[in-house]
């Protein structure tokens, strides 16, 4: 038994952690896809009238390769996160230490607030649950949370002398299609206010809470397409960072 624990710790330590980004990145872009091909057999999938959620209640097994999918990206995610903490931990410049501490605590903790927002995802991911809410409050965060981390991320690399355009880009291409989806929830927000909202998914019933999404498409076109963006864009951003986090590593 101990010598196939240490095998095991010696292949981890062995293994390139930046794999973890690239792996999560094509795995996160293949269960979406997957999930969404599934839903479609039913229900052909619009990014302008389909939230991604909805493939955590869709039809054709879409929903536990959506939920279960979640659960396994996370757990891919967090090999690198560290990994990635600790390389620029190590690499930060004399004159810029401080700003690159500070920068890397704010990532860290941003990415753990964003792995927990993700978590609620996946386990309140049916409309029909009486905890539909906490996906909600989930889905925000992990938003939000994740578009800080890229942010935070890219700066310390850059701080750290380690700057590549690709990421730059990518990075810059979250933040946009970020700042695009929030903007395009302004009609959403002018029509309801946040107890119209919080009763919909709260106090309502599962069939009530499905035709309240439906009564808000037309008001959410593009809210639910840089929904999409975003999550791709994600995706992208892991599997570009560890990409080029690999090159270094390899020099």
């Amino acid at each position: 038994m101990n010598s196939i624990i240490v095998t095991l710790k010696t292949y981890y330590e062995n293994f390139p952690r930046s794999y973890w980004a690239i792996i999560s990145g094509i795995f996160g872009l293949s269960f979406i896809i997957v999930a969404a091909l599934l839903h479609s057999i039913t229900e052909p999938i619009s990014f302008f009238t389909h939230w991604v959620s909805s493939l955590g209640w869709g039809p054709n097994g879409s929903e536990p390769v959506f939920r279960i999918g979640i659960i396994v990206l996370g757990c891919l995610l967090i090999p690198y996160i560290i990994s990635l903490t600790r390389y620029l931990w190590r690499e930060r410049e004399e004159d810029k230490s401080r700003s690159v501490k500070i920068l890397l605590i704010s990532a860290f903790v941003s990415s753990a607030v964003a792995l927990v927002g993700l978590l609620f995802v996946s386990i309140f991911g049916n409309i029909a649950q009486e905890g539909f809410f906490l996906h909600l409050l989930g889905a925000v965060t992990f938003f939000a949370m994740t578009t800080v981390l890229m942010v935070l991320y890219t700066v310390s690399m850059m701080l750290c002398g380690k700057k590549s355009k690709s990421q730059q880009l990518c990075t810059l291409i979250v933040v946009i299609f970020f700042v695009s989806m929030v903007i395009s929830a302004t009609p959403v927000i002018n029509n309801y206010t946040v107890f119209d909202l919080l009763n919909s998914f709260i106090v309502k019933t599962p069939v009530e809470r499905l035709a309240f999404l439906a009564s808000i498409v037309p008001l959410s076109t593009w809210l639910t397409f840089f929904e999409w963006m975003v999550t791709f864009s994600f995706c992208a951003w892991f599997l570009i960072t560890g990409i080029y986090t690999l090159k270094i590593e390899k020099t």
